[in-house]
């Protein structure tokens, strides 16, 4: 991540193409529910050592799973934390979830 920061000049983005880190995240929980044999929450989220990228805004969902919470916007971190806290978020709200 060092060297990726370094080349791209900016500390806070993780990829600089959305589709991209779309395909990232889901390949990471393609192998996340074949490494736990089911797409219960449960059960991946059990598997604690392991890191899973899922893209989703259902915020049912994201509560079940219960951890920590990093929401992208094009290829930056828009924010961070439990899912109470990112749901309150005003740049969260205003890019994903909107007012009502």
């Amino acid at each position: 991540m060092e060297a990726w920061h370094a080349f791209i000049k900016d500390d806070k983005r993780v990829t600089n193409v959305p589709m991209e880190a779309h395909y990232i995240g889901s390949k990471k929980w393609v192998n996340a529910v074949t490494a736990a044999g089911t797409t219960g929450v449960d059960a991946v989220s059990a598997a604690k050592t392991r890191a899973v990228v899922v893209a989703e805004h259902d915020m049912e969902f994201i509560r079940r799973l219960n951890c920590r919470v990093t929401v992208l916007h094009e290829g930056a971190v828009l924010a961070e934390g439990s899912r109470d806290h990112v749901t309150v978020d005003p740049q969260v709200i205003a890019v994903y979830l909107g007012r009502g």
